[in-house]
């Protein structure tokens, strides 16, 4: 039986200056203005890239239509991002379990990948870090 099969290269993760995609550093955010620091600048860089998409010209009538409906869910998700960060700053409750996941995350990531790579430091990638914020104000009871 023949299964088809292919090598997919591997993507670079790419940071943004004063955004915090360490497991470890973000499980110890204790107070608002840890989240601040290391989450605060998220949503203004995410909502620089959605200007970038939007600016993008298109020929075809059907891509304009197609780019203007994903920049308004990607302006939305923004809301979201936001309204995850600004939770995350003002309930301890879901700060703490925001902290507990990214320590437990930590672990797994840490011996399952790192497990004997010297100076591994387990991360999220800037789309896994901006989902799980998203997720934060719709899985909330206080939300």
């Amino acid at each position: 039986m023949w299964i088809p099969r292919t090598k997919v290269a591997r993507v670079k993760p790419n940071d943004e200056p004063g955004v915090e995609v360490g497991m470890l550093a973000l499980s110890n955010c204790s107070g608002p203005e840890d989240i601040d620091a290391c989450l605060g600048k998220l949503p203004k860089q995410y909502a620089k890239w959605i200007e970038k998409q939007a600016a993008i010209s298109l020929d075809r009538p059907a891509h304009k239509k197609t780019q203007a409906e994903l920049v308004v869910r990607a302006r939305a998700a923004l809301e979201r991002i936001e309204a995850g960060i600004e939770l995350l700053k003002t309930d301890a409750e879901v700060r703490q379990a925001f902290c507990w996941a990214n320590e437990a995350m930590h672990e797994v990531a840490f011996r399952r990948i790192g497990k004997g790579k010297p100076g591994f430091v387990p991360r999220w990638r800037l789309f896994q870090l901006a989902f799980i914020s998203l997720l934060v104000s719709t899985s909330s009871a206080s939300a």
